[in-house]
């Protein structure tokens, strides 16, 4: 690819940024691919429908939700709305000073933007469905191991399509509650997903007739908010806010989500981190494109997300893999109750959620003094390693299982892993210790390999990050290991990208204008060497290297680059890593645009990409020939 390429633009072509504006509108409403898959299913999920939290609105509508800095004014406003013939009010979030509304041009997002008692204005978009036996799934989760006679003390409400209130494989009308808000009835499910979902949760087991759930005696509450019609797959955003603190005000202590879809929410974030901070946990299902894409609100760092896996434990091909992803449970083939005293199979994210849904309700059950946070570590922590030793973005922390949490609590203490032997290295020197084999895919590379065994030991016994290391078996909750990868909720993980917003933005997350400065060089893709040695070799070297490096130089992991260097998007010099970095460009537009091989969200650090580790050569190294014969030779 020619570097020096430029790009023409007809006059009749709109601008990149209105063209990039009208692109995000358009593909906010685009019907996105179903987070379930279904088997044996007579319903048609490919269709898109008209469903919302109120099944009146129009699936064009200009949404947005506009957040107010007091109650006060966010009182006012909403009354002024209600008056106006200027704006439509759609609904209020009284609890989180926000107002939803329409707002038909970019003018009238702006007047908005710039009152004095407004915090921000969002788009507000939509989110999407993922779609006597014991399915696999209840035994792989160990579900069967931990007793139910305490679920009582719990309350899960399911947030999706309704329930089939009066399946008789589901628990009785008196440990059922919901509310529709224009959905329809919430007890009645003619689409099947919610339906579905409820039964791995909660099916009733021992009653000689379809499954059993996660939860088989029937005294597990739930409460239901139907926010998908009976022909619907997708809501809105702020419908979703409306229907998580539905689940709140109604003593919910988990909230189970099926649904996702590819735009981030401040709103949407803010809300499920204060939820999750008083108490509720908060599972949502990972996706279901097969890519390393971001699904929300799973990818909130409050929400578990919760990839699939297949009865062999190997990740479903259509399961979302990211630094998101926290655990993986059973979402292929998955039987469980449907509408019409009926059964079927579905595939999905979509279904591994109840799985996670219905063993964490198990487990905090035997212990409801504990908090969410104390049960999500538990869950976690205790979960059956898949996949790389250690977390991965595939398999997050592992296969959910709740024998093992339940162990972990009983307990009263968290493992801690140390390295042994503390300060251990490889047989290649010190700078291949435990802290490098944890950067990248190192112990997956070189952990097993017999060649740089040293003490006694390779990097797969030793090093806590390998799956290796000496395990405590009781600690205080206080203690922390040296290396192992316990994880710490009050901060967000290292991967997450750094453009998620920690206050409100200052900008407007649509963009209106080019930036008015362009970068001072373009990226160059010749990758020349940045020095070269100051005379060739005379002649042949003496000597030829002893031996072929086989495994990476040491990396530095505390700094990553965006890679090309001074990468830029189709659209121009203007549009580079850090156009990209401002208000919610990265959501918004960092998987289009692909320049020099790679999208924003590839190629840029604050959109979680660019290249971490960077790799640095080994200092004052040189082959067996003699100091000639270094690096820069």
């Amino acid at each position: 690819f020619n570097s020096n390429r430029t790009y023409q633009y007809p006059t009749t072509k709109m601008n990149p940024p209105i063209r990039k504006l009208f692109l995000s509108l358009v593909l906010f409403l685009i019907s996105q691919i179903l987070y379930c898959n279904c088997l044996d299913d007579p319903i048609d999920f490919t269709e898109p429908i008209t469903s919302g939290f109120d099944v009146r609105e129009s699936e064009n509508e200009e949404r947005y939700i506009v957040k107010f800095k007091s109650k006060k004014s966010f009182q006012k406003a909403v009354e002024s709305v209600k008056m106006s013939h200027r704006y439509i009010h759609i609904m209020k979030l009284s609890r989180e000073n926000s107002e939803v509304m329409t707002l038909k041009t970019l003018k009238d997002v702006k007047e908005w933007e710039e009152r004095d008692d407004v915090e921000y204005v969002e788009r507000d978009h939509k989110v999407y469905l993922q779609a006597e036996e014991v399915p696999f799934g209840i035994e792989m989760v160990e579900a069967l191991d931990v007793s139910d006679e305490f679920v009582s003390n719990q309350k899960v409400c399911i947030i999706d399509s309704g329930i089939d209130k009066g399946h008789p494989d589901l628990p009785t009308a008196d440990k059922l509650s919901g509310s529709s808000n224009g959905a329809g009835n919430w007890s009645i499910d003619g689409n099947g997903h919610g339906t579905h979902v409820a039964g791995t949760i909660a099916a009733i087991g021992g009653n000689d007739r379809g499954v059993a759930g996660v939860i088989r005696n029937g005294e597990l509450n739930l409460h239901i908010v139907k926010v998908f019609n009976n022909a619907g797959n997708w809501a809105w955003a702020s419908s979703l806010i409306g229907a998580a603190n539905e689940c709140v005000d109604n003593g919910s202590t988990i909230i189970s989500m099926s649904l996702g879809g590819p735009s981030y929410s401040l709103a949407q974030e803010n809300a499920f981190e204060k939820m999750y901070n008083d108490g509720v946990i908060i599972i949502a299902a990972a996706g279901n494109n097969g890519s390393s894409n971001y699904s929300y609100p799973a990818s909130y760092n409050s929400v578990i997300s919760v990839g699939a896996i297949n009865r062999d434990k190997t990740l479903a091909s259509f399961s979302q893999r990211n630094n998101q992803v926290d655990l993986v449970a059973p979402g292929v083939n998955v039987r469980s109750t449907f509408p019409g005293e009926k059964y079927r199979s579905f595939s999905g994210t979509s279904m591994s959620t109840p799985h996670v849904s219905g063993v964490a309700a198990l487990v905090w059950s035997h212990f409801p003094s504990k908090t969410a946070q104390e049960v999500r570590q538990a869950l976690e922590l205790s979960a059956e390693d898949l996949g790389s030793p250690g977390r991965d973005n595939k398999y997050g922390h592992g296969l959910v299982n709740a024998k093992g949490a339940l162990n972990l609590l009983e307990g009263g203490c968290l493992p801690v892993c140390t390295d042994s032997p503390i300060g251990w290295h490889d047989s290649d020197g010190a700078t291949f210790n435990c802290d490098w084999y944890a950067m990248s895919n190192n112990c997956a590379d070189y952990g097993n390999n017999e060649k740089y065994r040293h003490n006694g030991k390779v990097a797969s016994e030793a090093c806590c990050s390998c799956g290796g290391g000496k395990v405590d078996d009781c600690a205080t909750e206080s203690s922390s290991p040296s290396s192992a990868p316990v994880s710490n909720f009050s901060e967000a993980p290292v991967a997450v990208p750094s453009t998620l917003p920690s206050a409100s933005p200052s900008v407007s997350p649509y963009p209106t204008t080019v930036p008015t400065q362009s970068p001072s060089t373009k990226p160059s893709l010749s990758h020349s060497p940045t020095t070269v040695p100051s005379q060739l070799p005379s002649g042949e070297p003496s000597g030829s290297p002893s031996d072929t490096p086989t495994k990476a130089p040491a990396t530095d992991n505390n700094k990553c680059y965006d890679t090309p260097n001074n990468w830029y998007d189709a659209d121009g010099e203007d549009f580079n890593c850090a156009w990209y970095q401002q208000g919610n460009n990265c959501q918004l537009f960092g998987d289009s645009y692909k320049n020099f091989g790679k999208t924003a969200n590839e190629a840029c650090c604050g959109c979680g990409g660019g290249t971490e580790p960077v790799c640095k050569n080994i200092e004052n190294w040189h082959d067996a020939g003699g100091t000639k014969y270094n690096c820069a030779w």
